[in-house]
């Protein structure tokens, strides 16, 4: 606020015999400054005198970092272009000083500014937003008379736990001190999807030959910046399928995560359809009777029994069953009684137990056709007629 009044060092009044006596009455701020940095300032001193003073004039000096060093001397005591600041001003008789005062320039501003805010929308990066200058983001053209210095907003961070519409604060000050504030809604939001990894989803077929995909089995993994794991929400293609035998193999499936806020990623899987489960069967024995040429052949579907696999069927069962080479196959009349029969299995690396084991069979082989006798003819003889007649009994 304008020109402070003058303080002196030591008595207004000096007494000296037969010279000019003069004192400082007034420093007058004739152009106050209104805006600090802006205009400057004009002054006018005013003294009274008393006695030969034809040599009077003022001598000004600034305050710099403590020391005031000459501004300007003149001897109407009207001084120009004065900046905010201390000053000093002496009141001189050709070498001798009369009075001194000292006085301060400030600004004479006391019109806030004007503080326009603008609402806007913050996406955080990652789980968090921070802007050091967030209250330049927010003003939307705040004014003043003279020079806005600072734009302040009452929060500049921003995390998961803020998303949604807040209201902040924004304190605009001038150079002179004086202050506005208004509000801005400030929307923040994540619209960052969840990071995803695909693997390789492997579906076992149960007993029964069916399987489905599940959580559990799932070859998928999702992480998110604001949304705990377990709260996110986990879908796939196909989902709720029930896969059979009739889907052995591989297939890509898509896997998708959505995060509570609608952001949704993406990726493929391998799925896999596996068998794992092993076939059963069990060895019987049997009773084979020659033929009339006194043979018998078997295969090995004449030994087995109780077949059973959850996707396997009882022919396709028996492509992986085998009588052992050291075992016959064909019998003869040799071979009339008990005959072991080994019947062989073949696995696949991929099942799990229990797996199958070999087996004996017992073969018992039977002859049951009797032996056929041809008699020879009837014979007679001349002497004593006597007849002969064969019988033959087979």
């Amino acid at each position: 606020m304008g020109a402070s009044q003058p303080s002196r060092n030591g008595d207004a009044d000096y007494q000296f015999i037969n010279i000019c006596l003069a004192s400082i009455t007034e420093i007058e701020e004739t152009l106050p400054i209104a805006c600090s940095g802006g205009n400057t300032a004009n002054i006018q001193v005013h003294a009274s005198t008393n006695g030969p003073c034809s040599n009077l004039f003022y001598s000004l000096f600034v305050n710099l970092a403590g020391f005031y060093l000459p501004f300007n001397s003149n001897t109407t005591g009207t001084f120009t272009g004065l900046q905010v600041g201390d000053y000093r001003i002496d009141l001189n008789n050709g070498p001798i000083i009369l009075d001194q005062a000292f006085f301060t320039i400030t600004a004479d501003d006391h019109t806030p500014p004007v503080a326009v805010c603008e609402d806007v929308t913050v996406n955080l990066i990652g789980d968090s937003f921070i802007d050091a200058s967030f209250g330049n983001t927010i003003d939307d053209g705040s004014t003043d008379n003279c020079t806005i210095v600072s734009y302040e907003a009452s929060q500049n961070f921003f995390e998961c736990s803020d998303i949604g519409v807040l209201q902040v604060t924004l304190t605009v000050t001038d150079d002179s001190g004086n202050t506005d504030t208004c509000i801005s809604n400030v929307t923040v939001q994540d619209d960052s999807p969840p990071e995803v990894q695909c693997g390789v989803t492997n579906v076992i077929l149960d007993e029964n030959g069916e399987g489905t995909v599940t959580l559990s089995n799932l070859g998928f993994s999702a992480s998110d910046n604001c949304t705990a794991d377990q709260d996110l929400v986990i879908f796939w293609q196909n989902m709720g399928t029930t896969y059979t035998c009739a889907d052995i193999g591989t297939s890509d499936i898509w896997v998708a995560a959505n995060d509570e806020y609608g952001n949704q990623a993406q990726c493929l899987t391998s799925l896999s359809i596996i068998d794992n489960t092993a076939y059963q069967f069990e060895c019987k024995d049997i009773t084979l009777v020659l033929d009339d040429n006194g043979q018998a052949n078997i295969t090995v579907a004449d030994v087995v029994q109780n077949l059973s696999d959850n996707c396997l069927s009882e022919a396709e069962i028996l492509n992986f069953l085998s009588i052992d080479s050291a075992s016959s196959t064909q019998f003869t009349c040799a071979d009339v009684g008990d005959n072991n029969v080994q019947v062989n299995v073949t696995t696949l690396a991929s099942w799990v137990p229990p797996y199958p084991s070999a087996c004996t069979a017992t073969v018992t082989i039977v002859d049951n056709i009797s032996p056929e006798i041809t008699c020879p003819a009837d014979i007679s003889t001349s002497n004593d007629i006597v007849y002969h007649k064969t019988i033959c009994v087979s």
